[in-house]
């Protein structure tokens, strides 16, 4: 699914880490909201969530968030 997001328009990054026990967080980045609603309805995209929720997940949550602003050092 990465390969294929990053195919899609207006993806702009992602990020992936992962904690004891198998839980995992992947952030994925979008440059407009269209464009994620785009990507969410992908055939393939849609196969993927169909097999994590009937074979791979007990359970997932999503969260659709707007970056205002990011900073480190």
């Amino acid at each position: 699914m990465v390969e294929l997001a990053h195919q899609q328009p207006g993806f702009l990054d992602y990020e992936t880490a992962q904690a004891a026990g198998n839980a995992e967080i992947t952030i994925c980045y979008r440059d407009t909201e269209s464009n994620l609603r785009a990507w969410k309805q992908h055939s393939e995209h849609l196969e993927a969530q169909r097999m994590g929720r009937d074979v791979w997940y007990s359970g997932y949550s999503i969260r659709i968030v707007k970056v205002e602003r990011a900073y480190g050092f």
